[in-house]
Order: C-alpha cells, then sequence, then structure tokens
C-alpha cells in the first residue's frame, strides 16, 4: 500500500474510531490508529504530519479536535519538535482547525516556553 492510500486509510479508520462507541465492531476495526500514529511518530513522522493535516482539512466536532491535537499532533511534536514545530505553526496560520488541535497539545518540557509564544501568535 502506498504512503497516499495509507494515509487515507488512516484518515478513515482515525475518524470511525473517534465517532464509534468503544468496543463496538467499527471501534475495533479501528483500534489499529492508536498503534500506528504512536509508531508513525517514531518511525515516519512525515506520513503522519501527513494525515495530520488531511484529517484537519475534514469536517470535524470540537472532540474531534481535541482529540486530534492530545493524539497525533501532540506524538508528533513530542518526538520531533526541533524538525516539525516551524511547519506546523506555518500551517496553523491558514488552518483554524489546526490551531484549535494545537491548544489540546502538552508539548515536550524543554520547548514549553517556545511552544507557548508560537500559540500566541496564531
Amino acid at each position: 500500500m502506498g504512503s497516499g492510500a495509507l494515509i487515507r486509510k488512516f484518515v478513515s479508520s482515525w475518524l470511525s474510531f473517534q465517532r464509534n462507541p468503544a468496543g463496538s465492531q467499527r471501534w475495533l476495526e479501528s483500534e489499529w490508529v492508536v498503534d500506528a500514529r504512536i509508531s508513525w511518530a517514531h518511525e515516519k513522522p512525515h506520513v503522519l504530519w501527513s494525515a495530520i493535516c488531511d484529517l484537519s482539512k475534514k469536517e470535524l466536532s470540537e472532540w474531534d479536535i481535541g482529540m486530534l491535537g492530545s493524539g497525533p499532533l501532540e506524538d508528533l511534536l513530542n518526538e520531533h519538535y526541533t524538525e516539525f514545530s516551524r511547519v506546523v505553526f506555518k500551517e496553523a496560520l491558514t488552518n483554524k482547525t489546526l490551531v484549535a488541535a494545537l491548544s489540546c497539545v502538552c508539548p515536550p518540557d524543554d520547548f514549553q516556553h517556545e511552544f507557548e509564544i508560537a500559540c500566541e501568535k496564531l
């Protein structure tokens, strides 16, 4: 499966995971995204970032946005803050969903102050 197809599958499954009752068949079928987002944050950060961007362009509820911030986006920034912070904040300048998701991120301790300043500029 190419990265584009994998990202589309992740986006679809992530939305299903967020929007279906825990333990339901659809939730169980999409539960793989939890492990995927964690492993992608380590091993495939560019793929995870693409999935985050695609998700941020979907129609998301406040719950979905919060989970995007405290899940995949937080994982990405905690693993690769130096590499991705500028890219994330640049995208957030034109993406209100990403701005809202950033408010749910708990950044790495070493970058807390820098993160807060960057969020204030949005």
